[in-house]
Protein backbone atom coordinates (compact mmCIF):
# COMPACT_ATOMS: atom_id res chain seq x y z
CA UNK A 1 0.00 0.00 0.00
CA UNK A 2 1.08 3.37 -1.03
CA UNK A 3 0.12 6.47 0.67
CA UNK A 4 1.17 10.18 -0.88
CA UNK A 5 0.24 13.16 0.82
CA UNK A 6 0.14 17.18 0.06
CA UNK A 7 -2.22 20.41 0.50
CA UNK A 8 -5.15 21.66 -1.06
CA UNK A 9 -4.24 24.28 -3.27
CA UNK A 10 -5.32 27.29 -1.70
CA UNK A 11 -6.43 28.60 -5.21
CA UNK A 12 -9.71 28.55 -7.29
CA UNK A 13 -11.28 30.55 -9.39
CA UNK A 14 -15.13 30.95 -11.17
CA UNK A 15 -16.74 32.69 -14.29
CA UNK A 16 -19.95 33.11 -12.84
CA UNK A 17 -21.61 35.23 -15.42
CA UNK A 18 -21.55 35.23 -19.45
CA UNK A 19 -21.98 38.14 -20.06
CA UNK A 20 -20.97 40.55 -17.69
CA UNK A 21 -17.46 42.15 -17.56
CA UNK A 22 -15.33 44.24 -14.89
CA UNK A 23 -14.18 47.45 -15.37
CA UNK A 24 -13.38 47.74 -19.50
CA UNK A 25 -12.83 45.92 -22.44
CA UNK A 26 -10.16 46.30 -24.97
CA UNK A 27 -9.49 42.92 -26.44
CA UNK A 28 -9.15 39.30 -25.48
CA UNK A 29 -5.44 38.74 -24.61
CA UNK A 30 -6.33 41.12 -21.92
CA UNK A 31 -9.22 39.67 -20.12
CA UNK A 32 -7.31 37.84 -17.48
CA UNK A 33 -5.87 41.27 -16.36
CA UNK A 34 -7.45 41.78 -12.76
CA UNK A 35 -9.26 45.43 -12.29
CA UNK A 36 -10.15 44.60 -8.41
CA UNK A 37 -8.80 43.17 -5.10
CA UNK A 38 -9.49 43.07 -1.63
CA UNK A 39 -9.67 40.83 1.18
CA UNK A 40 -13.10 39.28 3.16
CA UNK A 41 -12.60 39.24 6.72
CA UNK A 42 -9.84 36.37 7.67
CA UNK A 43 -10.88 34.19 4.82
CA UNK A 44 -9.45 34.62 1.49
CA UNK A 45 -8.54 37.42 -0.70
CA UNK A 46 -10.28 37.97 -3.39
CA UNK A 47 -9.23 39.22 -7.11
CA UNK A 48 -12.11 40.33 -9.92
CA UNK A 49 -10.58 40.06 -13.38
CA UNK A 50 -11.55 42.01 -16.55
CA UNK A 51 -13.26 38.48 -18.00
CA UNK A 52 -15.83 38.71 -14.94
CA UNK A 53 -14.04 36.07 -13.37
CA UNK A 54 -13.91 35.67 -9.76
CA UNK A 55 -10.29 34.47 -8.17
CA UNK A 56 -9.87 33.59 -4.77
CA UNK A 57 -7.10 32.78 -2.66
CA UNK A 58 -7.97 31.04 0.77
CA UNK A 59 -5.87 32.52 3.36
CA UNK A 60 -3.37 30.04 5.45
CA UNK A 61 -4.98 30.55 8.83
CA UNK A 62 -8.67 31.09 7.76
CA UNK A 63 -11.44 28.86 8.48
CA UNK A 64 -11.20 27.28 4.48
CA UNK A 65 -7.33 26.91 4.80
CA UNK A 66 -6.21 24.13 2.85
CA UNK A 67 -6.21 21.10 4.35
CA UNK A 68 -4.11 17.95 3.54
CA UNK A 69 -5.05 15.45 1.08
CA UNK A 70 -4.34 11.82 0.63
CA UNK A 71 -4.19 9.67 -2.08
CA UNK A 72 -4.40 6.32 -1.91
CA UNK A 73 -2.54 3.46 -4.57
CA UNK A 74 -2.74 0.05 -3.67
CA UNK A 75 -5.01 -3.19 -4.59
CA UNK A 76 -7.85 -4.47 -2.06
CA UNK A 77 -10.25 -2.19 -0.23
CA UNK A 78 -9.67 1.14 0.50
CA UNK A 79 -8.84 1.93 4.46
CA UNK A 80 -11.11 3.82 6.65
CA UNK A 81 -9.01 6.56 7.01
CA UNK A 82 -8.27 7.30 3.20
CA UNK A 83 -11.97 7.44 2.81
CA UNK A 84 -12.73 10.04 5.91
CA UNK A 85 -9.67 12.05 4.24
CA UNK A 86 -11.91 11.94 0.76
CA UNK A 87 -14.98 12.89 2.87
CA UNK A 88 -13.08 15.79 4.54
CA UNK A 89 -12.08 17.08 1.42
CA UNK A 90 -15.16 17.07 -0.88
CA UNK A 91 -16.70 18.91 2.62
CA UNK A 92 -14.09 21.73 2.35
CA UNK A 93 -14.22 21.92 -1.28
CA UNK A 94 -18.13 22.54 -1.39
CA UNK A 95 -17.30 25.22 1.46
CA UNK A 96 -14.69 26.69 -1.21
CA UNK A 97 -17.38 26.62 -4.09
CA UNK A 98 -20.21 27.59 -1.95
CA UNK A 99 -17.73 30.85 -0.53
CA UNK A 100 -16.87 31.83 -4.25
CA UNK A 101 -20.67 31.75 -5.32
CA UNK A 102 -21.39 33.57 -2.18
CA UNK A 103 -18.93 36.31 -3.60
CA UNK A 104 -20.50 36.50 -6.78
CA UNK A 105 -24.16 36.77 -5.41
CA UNK A 106 -23.30 39.49 -3.43
CA UNK A 107 -21.37 41.49 -5.78
CA UNK A 108 -23.84 41.13 -8.49
CA UNK A 109 -27.34 41.35 -6.28
CA UNK A 110 -25.50 44.78 -4.99
CA UNK A 111 -24.74 45.42 -8.98
CA UNK A 112 -28.51 45.12 -9.76
CA UNK A 113 -29.48 47.55 -7.80
CA UNK A 114 -27.26 50.05 -8.89
CA UNK A 115 -27.94 49.81 -12.50
CA UNK A 116 -31.65 49.25 -12.00
CA UNK A 117 -31.60 45.86 -13.91
CA UNK A 118 -31.89 42.27 -13.21
CA UNK A 119 -29.38 39.29 -13.02
CA UNK A 120 -27.50 38.73 -16.54
CA UNK A 121 -26.77 35.29 -17.74
CA UNK A 122 -25.32 34.27 -14.01
CA UNK A 123 -24.72 30.56 -13.34
CA UNK A 124 -24.10 29.36 -10.23
CA UNK A 125 -20.48 27.24 -10.45
CA UNK A 126 -20.21 24.14 -9.29
CA UNK A 127 -17.45 22.28 -7.67
CA UNK A 128 -15.95 20.99 -11.45
CA UNK A 129 -15.79 23.69 -12.88
CA UNK A 130 -12.97 25.68 -11.15
CA UNK A 131 -10.17 26.73 -12.62
CA UNK A 132 -6.50 26.99 -10.98
CA UNK A 133 -4.85 30.15 -10.89
CA UNK A 134 -1.64 31.84 -9.98
CA UNK A 135 -0.92 35.88 -10.21
CA UNK A 136 1.64 37.76 -12.12
CA UNK A 137 1.83 41.26 -11.19
CA UNK A 138 -1.48 42.49 -12.06
CA UNK A 139 -2.68 39.75 -14.31
CA UNK A 140 -4.29 36.20 -13.64
CA UNK A 141 -2.44 32.76 -14.68
CA UNK A 142 -4.68 30.06 -15.04
CA UNK A 143 -4.24 26.49 -16.33
CA UNK A 144 -3.78 25.44 -20.28
CA UNK A 145 -6.16 22.69 -20.73
CA UNK A 146 -9.44 22.38 -22.71
CA UNK A 147 -11.27 22.36 -19.81
CA UNK A 148 -9.84 26.36 -19.58
CA UNK A 149 -10.59 27.11 -23.03
CA UNK A 150 -14.66 25.70 -22.47
CA UNK A 151 -15.01 27.79 -20.04
CA UNK A 152 -13.56 30.98 -21.35
CA UNK A 153 -14.95 30.26 -24.69
CA UNK A 154 -18.13 32.21 -24.43
CA UNK A 155 -16.68 35.44 -23.14
CA UNK A 156 -14.15 35.39 -25.80
CA UNK A 157 -16.83 35.05 -28.11
CA UNK A 158 -18.61 38.19 -27.20
CA UNK A 159 -15.91 39.83 -27.51
CA UNK A 160 -14.32 38.98 -30.45
CA UNK A 161 -18.08 39.62 -32.25
CA UNK A 162 -17.93 43.37 -31.22
CA UNK A 163 -16.57 44.78 -27.75
CA UNK A 164 -18.46 47.64 -28.02
CA UNK A 165 -21.19 46.04 -27.16
CA UNK A 166 -20.14 44.45 -24.03
CA UNK A 167 -21.88 44.62 -20.80
CA UNK A 168 -19.51 45.82 -18.95
CA UNK A 169 -19.72 46.60 -15.43
CA UNK A 170 -18.36 50.35 -13.99
CA UNK A 171 -15.58 50.33 -11.88
CA UNK A 172 -17.52 52.64 -9.56
CA UNK A 173 -20.31 49.90 -9.25
CA UNK A 174 -17.86 47.30 -8.25
CA UNK A 175 -16.35 49.58 -5.93
CA UNK A 176 -19.49 50.06 -4.26
CA UNK A 177 -20.25 46.50 -4.30
CA UNK A 178 -17.14 45.40 -2.37
CA UNK A 179 -18.39 48.06 0.17
CA UNK A 180 -21.35 46.17 0.26
CA UNK A 181 -19.80 43.09 0.72
CA UNK A 182 -18.17 44.36 3.79
CA UNK A 183 -21.07 45.81 5.46
CA UNK A 184 -22.69 41.84 5.28
CA UNK A 185 -19.68 40.52 6.96
CA UNK A 186 -20.03 42.96 9.50
CA UNK A 187 -23.64 42.52 10.05
CA UNK A 188 -23.33 38.88 10.26
CA UNK A 189 -21.71 40.17 13.73
CA UNK A 190 -24.54 41.71 14.48
CA UNK A 191 -27.79 38.93 13.89
CA UNK A 192 -28.90 36.45 16.15
CA UNK A 193 -29.33 33.42 14.08
CA UNK A 194 -29.59 34.51 10.40
CA UNK A 195 -26.71 32.71 8.33
CA UNK A 196 -26.53 35.29 5.34
CA UNK A 197 -23.54 33.84 3.53
CA UNK A 198 -26.28 30.37 2.90
CA UNK A 199 -29.46 33.25 2.37
CA UNK A 200 -27.43 34.93 0.10
CA UNK A 201 -26.28 31.54 -2.24
CA UNK A 202 -29.61 30.53 -2.02
CA UNK A 203 -31.52 33.38 -3.07
CA UNK A 204 -29.08 33.79 -5.73
CA UNK A 205 -30.00 29.90 -6.92
CA UNK A 206 -33.09 30.63 -7.31
CA UNK A 207 -32.68 33.79 -9.09
CA UNK A 208 -30.69 31.38 -11.59
CA UNK A 209 -33.42 28.48 -11.65
CA UNK A 210 -36.41 31.94 -12.09
CA UNK A 211 -34.48 32.80 -15.05
CA UNK A 212 -34.07 29.03 -16.70
CA UNK A 213 -37.35 28.22 -16.13
CA UNK A 214 -37.56 26.13 -12.90
CA UNK A 215 -40.53 28.21 -11.06
CA UNK A 216 -40.95 25.18 -8.64
CA UNK A 217 -37.02 25.29 -7.55
CA UNK A 218 -36.98 28.76 -7.61
CA UNK A 219 -39.94 29.57 -5.32
CA UNK A 220 -38.87 26.68 -2.87
CA UNK A 221 -35.40 27.99 -2.43
CA UNK A 222 -36.50 31.31 -1.71
CA UNK A 223 -39.53 30.31 0.33
CA UNK A 224 -36.37 28.65 2.53
CA UNK A 225 -34.86 32.03 2.60
CA UNK A 226 -37.71 33.57 3.00
CA UNK A 227 -38.95 31.77 6.24
CA UNK A 228 -35.28 32.44 7.86
CA UNK A 229 -35.36 36.05 6.87
CA UNK A 230 -38.73 36.74 8.74
CA UNK A 231 -37.33 34.56 11.51
CA UNK A 232 -34.35 37.05 12.34
CA UNK A 233 -36.30 40.24 11.53
CA UNK A 234 -38.73 39.23 14.49
CA UNK A 235 -36.09 38.74 16.65
CA UNK A 236 -34.19 41.84 15.58
CA UNK A 237 -36.72 44.28 15.90
CA UNK A 238 -37.69 43.33 19.73
CA UNK A 239 -40.66 41.29 19.01
CA UNK A 240 -39.39 38.26 20.88
CA UNK A 241 -38.85 39.43 24.90
CA UNK A 242 -35.72 37.48 25.67
CA UNK A 243 -34.15 39.02 22.70
CA UNK A 244 -32.65 42.51 23.05
CA UNK A 245 -33.51 44.66 19.91
CA UNK A 246 -30.80 45.03 17.51
CA UNK A 247 -29.19 48.35 16.20
CA UNK A 248 -29.74 48.27 12.93
CA UNK A 249 -33.53 47.29 13.43
CA UNK A 250 -34.41 51.34 13.27
CA UNK A 251 -38.24 50.45 11.87
CA UNK A 252 -40.80 51.46 14.91
CA UNK A 253 -42.89 48.99 16.26
CA UNK A 254 -45.80 49.21 19.08
CA UNK A 255 -46.28 45.48 19.47
CA UNK A 256 -45.88 43.50 22.56
CA UNK A 257 -42.90 40.97 22.67
CA UNK A 258 -43.72 37.61 22.40
CA UNK A 259 -41.99 34.56 24.87
CA UNK A 260 -39.53 32.72 23.19
CA UNK A 261 -41.44 29.53 23.64
CA UNK A 262 -45.08 31.22 21.74
CA UNK A 263 -42.38 32.70 19.10
CA UNK A 264 -40.51 28.89 18.64
CA UNK A 265 -44.25 27.24 18.51
CA UNK A 266 -45.43 30.00 15.78
CA UNK A 267 -46.09 28.60 11.70
CA UNK A 268 -45.12 31.21 8.96
CA UNK A 269 -48.30 32.34 8.96
CA UNK A 270 -48.17 33.64 12.33
CA UNK A 271 -45.09 35.10 12.27
CA UNK A 272 -46.45 36.83 8.83
CA UNK A 273 -49.21 37.85 10.55
CA UNK A 274 -46.89 39.42 13.61
CA UNK A 275 -45.07 41.20 10.99
CA UNK A 276 -47.69 42.85 9.55
CA UNK A 277 -49.35 43.71 12.69
CA UNK A 278 -46.05 45.36 13.54
CA UNK A 279 -46.35 47.33 9.95
CA UNK A 280 -43.05 45.56 9.40
CA UNK A 281 -44.64 44.86 6.11
CA UNK A 282 -47.64 46.00 4.49
CA UNK A 283 -50.24 44.13 3.32
CA UNK A 284 -49.14 43.75 -0.27
CA UNK A 285 -46.05 42.15 1.03
CA UNK A 286 -48.16 40.19 3.66
CA UNK A 287 -50.25 38.40 0.74
CA UNK A 288 -47.23 37.83 -1.51
CA UNK A 289 -45.44 36.08 1.33
CA UNK A 290 -49.15 33.87 1.81
CA UNK A 291 -49.92 33.22 -1.51
CA UNK A 292 -46.13 31.96 -1.59
CA UNK A 293 -47.16 29.65 1.71
CA UNK A 294 -50.35 28.54 -0.38
CA UNK A 295 -48.08 27.51 -3.22
CA UNK A 296 -45.46 25.60 -1.44
CA UNK A 297 -47.56 23.34 0.48
CA UNK A 298 -49.22 22.68 -2.58
CA UNK A 299 -46.23 21.70 -4.28
CA UNK A 300 -44.51 19.96 -1.41
CA UNK A 301 -48.02 18.24 -0.70
CA UNK A 302 -49.69 17.81 -3.76
CA UNK A 303 -47.15 18.37 -6.35
CA UNK A 304 -48.61 21.21 -8.15
CA UNK A 305 -46.69 23.24 -10.27
CA UNK A 306 -45.69 26.57 -9.56
CA UNK A 307 -46.13 29.43 -12.06
CA UNK A 308 -43.80 32.34 -13.45
CA UNK A 309 -46.12 34.60 -11.80
CA UNK A 310 -45.76 33.13 -8.39
CA UNK A 311 -42.05 32.70 -8.74
CA UNK A 312 -41.68 36.06 -9.88
CA UNK A 313 -43.57 37.62 -6.95
CA UNK A 314 -41.52 35.30 -4.15
CA UNK A 315 -38.90 36.87 -5.95
CA UNK A 316 -39.62 40.29 -4.93
CA UNK A 317 -41.09 39.63 -1.70
CA UNK A 318 -37.47 38.11 -0.48
CA UNK A 319 -35.89 41.62 -1.81
CA UNK A 320 -38.02 43.39 0.53
CA UNK A 321 -37.34 41.44 3.54
CA UNK A 322 -33.72 41.96 2.72
CA UNK A 323 -34.28 45.60 3.18
CA UNK A 324 -34.72 44.63 6.72
CA UNK A 325 -31.70 42.84 7.62
CA UNK A 326 -28.79 45.02 5.44
CA UNK A 327 -28.66 48.77 5.30
CA UNK A 328 -27.97 49.12 1.87
CA UNK A 329 -30.44 47.74 -1.50
CA UNK A 330 -29.77 44.21 -2.62
CA UNK A 331 -31.69 42.63 -5.74
CA UNK A 332 -31.51 39.27 -6.48
CA UNK A 333 -33.90 38.91 -9.17
CA UNK A 334 -33.85 37.37 -12.46
CA UNK A 335 -36.08 37.47 -15.78
CA UNK A 336 -37.37 34.76 -18.45
CA UNK A 337 -38.18 35.03 -21.77
CA UNK A 338 -40.71 32.59 -23.77
CA UNK A 339 -41.07 32.51 -27.77
CA UNK A 340 -44.96 32.41 -29.05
Amino acid sequence: MAVRSGLMPNKLMIVPSIEYFFGGIRNEENLLDIMNRFKFGDIANIFLTRMGGVAVEFLANGPLRSIERLNYRGDGEIPDFIMENHDRVVELHGQRVNFANFISAALFGRIAVLRHRSLAMTQYVGMNDILAFSTRGNTIITEKSEFADRIFYPKIILVRRNPKYVDVIDKSHIEDAIMFLDHIRERQMELEELNIESCIVMNYQAAILHNQQHFSGSLSLNFAVAEALVHEILLAHGLVSSVVRKPFAKTDHNICPISMRKFKDMRFKSRIVLLNDAQLINRYQFCILESARNCRNNLMHGANLVSPRQSGDMQTAVRDLWNHVVDLPFALIASWSMRI
